[in-house]
């Protein structure tokens, strides 16, 4: 060949920072997993689910997206701005459990035997039925009328508790036991710092109440009038940015700080979890915006944060961040995430449909799901060098036409097919260009800033496992980076080191 390849790193995370010359690189639509021990590189980088409809709620006119979501008695239900509904198998049999008239921000909590709905204007009461798959059940009903509560946004359950903050106060109440009633003496403040709770939020039975300016903890010591009382010397001095810029799962409690740094705890004790990336991410954007939500997939915990256009998610596996995009839509549309009926179902936030999570679909729900990698900077000590070859070690031979196989097509020349006939094992068709899925390549001398698109590589017809990914004649320069992108409904599995031939 006249060369000799290198090995080169590819991103295994989201690395873009306002030093356009010291970014590192970019992993968009996928994320980093460690490999086995003895693989032959420590990482490979996996493709993110792709999204496939399961129901669509309603089809009620000028209905919303779905607000929220939880899981009682196995079953998910789900809030939009029309009503409460409920998802009664695996096949996504919809029973609408009542009408509602909420904003787009609701929010919902069970204690298990009532659920309660509120919005930061109204709050409502549904009591679950046993025959409620079968039976018509009552409408949810709407209980702000009496002085029972005060307008919150937000709502937690903890130890049969609900638990609201008061709007626009430093305050928060909760229910007597097992119930939905308040006693007016259940009102406490978080103290500590003298700003407005924006949020309550539940967390392995502590109840955390989050502020402009500070997070205090509480727990439940069965007091009288109050059944919470603060945890001495744990209060936090981070905030949060939105009502809605908090989750938890069973790894940890992650939120968005109003001063724009994520912070995760699993305990009393908060970590900060955002890089200097993720910051420069954020700037400029509406904080007050933003929303987090939790869930597992694949065995890796994500913390999911959109922000107006933009989803960044943090694995907390391999503590590494990566971006999620929706060509269509911007940010990704999971408004909520639940787990039910052995699935990820989400909530999206541009109608009223229900969506599946799942590794082994390529689109979202039908629409182009791109995998962007962009590389960090290749360089040789500032010297111009010929950029011979680049090569991508990747799962390929997966594509193709149902029922069309690779003996059935004549590869050698897949962009123009002549008309022809059976010879052999090669059958080549007139007019078709056969649907290989391709990578395409583009590259950047300037940091980033112009790309120019090289060309397109094929990943192989169903059963070509040896077709490889490389790309050559790639012109000379001082620096370079590369990016990578799939589109097609194909796998996308890479070993994140590739190969560099440099002359």
């Amino acid at each position: 060949m006249g060369f000799k390849f290198r090995p080169v790193p590819l991103a295994i995370a989201y690395g873009r920072t306002d030093s356009v010359k010291n970014s590192g690189g970019v992993l968009i639509n996928a994320y980093a997993e460690r490999a086995p021990d003895d693989a032959k590189n420590p990482v490979t980088i996996v493709g993110a689910p792709g999204q496939f409809a399961l129901a669509t709620l309603d089809i009620a006119p000028n209905i919303g997206p779905v607000a929220d979501a939880l899981v009682l008695n196995e079953r998910p239900y789900f809030v939009t701005t029309k009503g409460l509904y409920k998802i009664t198998d695996a096949a996504g049999t919809v029973r609408k459990l009542g009408a509602l008239s909420v904003n787009a921000a609701a929010m919902m909590a069970t204690n298990g035997l009532d659920i309660v709905i509120v919005d930061g204007v109204k709050s409502w009461r549904y009591t679950v039925q046993a025959d409620e798959d079968t039976v018509t059940p009552p409408a949810p009903e709407d209980f702000t009328a009496t002085s029972d509560l005060f307008p919150s946004a937000t709502v937690t359950s903890v130890d049969g508790y609900f638990v609201f903050e008061r709007l626009a106060t430093g305050q928060f109440f909760h229910t007597e036991l097992n119930s939905t009633v308040v006693d007016p003496l259940s009102v406490s403040t978080a103290e500590a710092y003298p700003d407005r709770a924006l949020a309550v939020h539940s967390h392995r039975r502590n109840l955390f109440v989050f502020g402009v300016d500070s997070v205090e903890p509480f727990y439940n010591a069965g007091g009288v009038a109050s059944a919470f009382s603060r945890i001495d010397g744990a209060t936090m001095g981070s905030g949060i940015a939105s009502p809605m810029a908090v989750a938890s799962n069973e790894f940890g409690m992650a939120w968005l700080s109003s001063n724009g740094v994520v912070y995760i705890t699993d305990g009393l004790a908060p970590t900060p979890i955002s890089t200097a990336a993720i910051h420069d991410g954020l700037a400029g954007l509406n904080l007050a915006t933003a929303q987090m939500i939790a869930y597992v997939h694949r065995g890796h915990p994500f913390f999911q944060l959109s922000v107006e256009t933009r989803t960044f998610v943090y694995d907390v596996t391999t503590k590494l961040w990566h971006g999620l995009r929706d060509e269509t839509y911007g940010r990704h549309r999971a408004t909520c995430v639940v787990r039910a009926f052995n699935m990820n179902l989400m909530g999206d936030a541009a109608g009223p449909n229900i969506r599946i999570l799942a590794s082994n679909v390529y689109t979202n729900a039908g629409q182009p799901l791109v995998l962007d990698i962009i590389s960090p900077a290749y360089h040789a000590d500032q010297r111009v060098n010929r950029h011979a070859a680049f090569e991508l070690e990747m799962d390929v031979g997966e594509g193709g036409e149902p029922g069309e196989t690779a003996g059935q097509v004549d590869l050698i020349d897949f962009d123009a097919f002549e008309l022809t006939e059976l010879d052999g094992d090669v059958l080549t068709i007139d007019g078709l260009t056969p649907n290989v899925p391709v990578m395409v390549l583009s590259y950047s001398d300037d940091d980033g800033r112009t790309w120019f698109e090289h060309g397109e590589e094929p990943l192989g017809y169903d059963g070509e496992f040896s077709e490889r990914v490389q790309f050559r004649g790639l012109g000379a320069s001082r620096t370079r980076r590369y990016r990578m992108q799939i589109s097609g409904n194909v796998r996308r599995n890479l070993v994140s080191r590739a190969w560099l031939a440099l002359k």
